[in-house]
């Protein structure tokens, strides 16, 4: 081959590449978050740190369904898994972080609540989760019911829904909570005599009392439900919180979400994959 010739295949094959590499970008309306994130090749993702298979920061990095979800939508935005950027979040600080722009979306066990839909926006949901109740393994205070932890410490994390569904509902209850910024801190209140119960949703207390195996029990009281979203800076434009709803459908009929699922939050919480909730949120339609 002549050298002319050569420099012709190189350039050829150059083009080439630069076509396959920026496909992703010209996909996306211009000026789009999506186009954005997608020429960027970055994301910044908030997480929970201490809810195992959730969200976990381990020795070798992050891990749960939530941290899945996160590569899933980033793979659709071409941004490979070491360009995703976690960044830790509490159940206080996740609104904050949204509207300070420190991150590009929070996935945390983050549930939809119309007091947080007035500050941030939501995709999805992409996970139902019902509230539960957690005690000290072999249930010694003999708790079957909600009433019974009326008098009781039952530890749950601050601005949660928990919090807010228990101070309208079981008045009683709530004069005697403790308030934590994580299910984590609660698990070990319970454990170490701080706290006679924890709540939060069925998914994390299962992930938490699998963690500490032989310390802690689930026990059979569901209340409320819980609906996981994907938090998002408030805007007028909902067209980045309509893709991500568009492309949980994707997710779910492809089978990734159902795997994310099982391979994680699953191996723990009997029954199979549950069906993902219909998409909405703040961008329905």
């Amino acid at each position: 081959m002549s050298k002319l010739n050569k420099l012709v295949t190189a350039i050829g094959v150059a083009i080439a590449f630069a076509a396959v590499s920026s496909a992703g970008a010209a996909e996306f309306p211009a000026g789009s978050k999506m186009a954005e994130l997608a020429k960027a090749g970055k994301i910044k993702v908030g997480v929970q740190t201490q809810y195992p298979l959730i969200g976990m920061k381990t020795l070798s990095g992050y891990e749960g369904f939530d941290v899945d979800i996160a590569r899933l939508l980033a793979a659709k935005l071409g941004i490979k898994n070491e360009n995703i950027e976690f960044v830790p979040v509490t159940t206080p600080t996740r609104e904050p972080f949204l509207e300070q722009q420190k991150v590009d979306m929070v996935i945390a066990a983050y549930s939809i609540t119309p007091n947080r839909e007035k500050v941030i926006d939501f995709a999805g949901p992409y996970l139902p989760s019902p509230s539960g109740v957690m005690v000290k393994k072999g249930n010694p205070l003999g708790i079957k019911s909600m009433d019974d932890l009326i008098g009781k410490k039952l530890c749950g994390p601050s601005g949660s829904n928990q919090e807010s569904f228990i101070s309208a509902h079981f008045p009683e209850v709530r004069k005697t909570m403790v308030l934590f910024d994580s299910s984590a801190k609660c698990a070990q209140a319970v454990i170490n005599g701080q706290a006679d119960a924890s709540t939060t949703e069925v998914a994390i207390l299962a992930a938490l009392a699998k963690q500490n195996e032989g310390q802690l029990q689930v026990l059979g009281i569901n209340y409320d439900m819980s609906l996981y979203g994907i938090g998002l800076t408030k805007t007028e434009d909902k067209t980045f919180c309509k893709w991500i709803n568009k492309t949980l459908v994707e997710l779910e009929k492809d089978g990734s979400w159902a795997k994310a699922y099982n391979e994680t939050i699953g191996t723990v919480v009997p029954g199979g994959a549950p069906k993902p909730p219909e998409v909405g949120g703040s961008c329905p339609g």
